[in-house]
């Protein structure tokens, strides 16, 4: 129970759109999860504001957090409140109280994630694993923070794209890992992350890295394979097709729209990388690899459109 209920005159939508537009993309890769949660904690907040009853927020927080993402239901969770409050601000609603009741939800959110946490069973990659794996990204975070940046971008695309393929729970966790992990290789080199694409050597050293750690050496094939091309003219084997592992077809696709969609100038990326990746479906790229993407996306289109309430 909060100290006692508070006026307020927000409306829920322009919070709402605030909100996704202050998403990073890596936040439910913007599907319709975003939308969904989101527009549940905000209705839930200025109701709870009003109500003085702190349950109804928190109750919201308790159903989604662990779908699919603790991590990314905290970031909605504070978006919420700041944007909140931003707009309570601008519209002169604001008031002490107003901004003490928030504060407390806001707490209480975070009170109830950090639960969810510590009950949570052990993540797949748990162990030698994790710990190996957590060691090379504490490397690539001090020597080269920009290339980290890209390898979680990849890594959470790629996880998207293998459920949207129906790959297996086991495979999923390989295409993370392959993810997160796939231009470790760029450590040994100079070669900016930006650059790989043209200097695809980087995927050997990752390989023979990877292969000399004993609880990683299952996902060195994957990282080898990362810079082939579906149509035999890659590097550095020479596969075609379903001989690239499947891991490797769909890193390729999330590593290479990262790339497209980040660079600079573009108006509409999302869309502009998605086209591009079209282009060479078939070529570089694995075309149901494509068409999952595709699908991805389009599904983020349809659920920013609904929260709008653009038809």
């Amino acid at each position: 129970m909060l100290s006692s209920p508070v006026r307020t005159v927000l409306d829920a939508g322009p919070i709402e759109n605030a909100v996704l537009e202050s998403l990073p993309e890596t936040v439910f890769g913007y599907d319709e999860w975003a939308s969904t949660v989101t527009r549940g904690l905000v209705r839930r907040l200025l109701d709870a504001v009003e109500s003085g009853h702190f349950n109804q927020f928190a109750n919201v927080i308790r159903l989604v957090s662990h779908v699919p993402s603790t991590h990314d239901v905290r970031v909605i969770a504070n978006a919420v409140c700041d944007v909140a409050v931003t707009q309570a601000i601008v519209a002169g609603h604001g008031s002490d109280q107003f901004f003490q009741s928030v504060s407390q939800l806001r707490k209480g959110a975070n009170e109830v994630l950090d639960r969810t946490l510590e009950n949570a069973p052990p993540a797949s990659t748990s162990g030698a694993v994790g710990t190996a794996c957590e060691t090379l990204l504490q490397l690539v975070s001090v020597s080269r923070p920009d290339l980290r940046k890209h390898l979680d971008a990849v890594s959470t695309l790629s996880v998207r794209i293998g459920r949207q393929l129906d790959v297996s729970g086991e495979d999923v966790e390989s295409v993370r890992l392959g993810g997160l992990l796939h231009d470790i290789g760029l450590l040994t080199t100079g070669t900016d992350a930006a650059m790989a694409e043209r200097d695809p050597g980087h995927a050997s050293l990752g390989d023979r890295c990877l292969a000399g750690i004993e609880s990683l050496k299952h996902i060195a094939p994957i990282v080898r394979a990362h810079h082939e091309r579906f149509d035999g003219a890659g590097q550095p084997d020479g596969l075609r097709g379903a001989e690239i592992p499947i891991e490797s077809r769909i890193i390729a696709v999330a590593d290479a729209f990262e790339h497209l969609a980040n660079r600079p100038g573009r108006t509409n990326p999302i869309a502009a990388a998605v086209s591009e990746l079209w282009q060479d479906a078939g070529g570089l790229y694995d075309p149901d690899v494509v068409a999952a993407v595709t699908r991805i996306f389009n599904q983020h289109w349809r659920a920013r459109r609904t929260a709008s309430g653009a038809p």
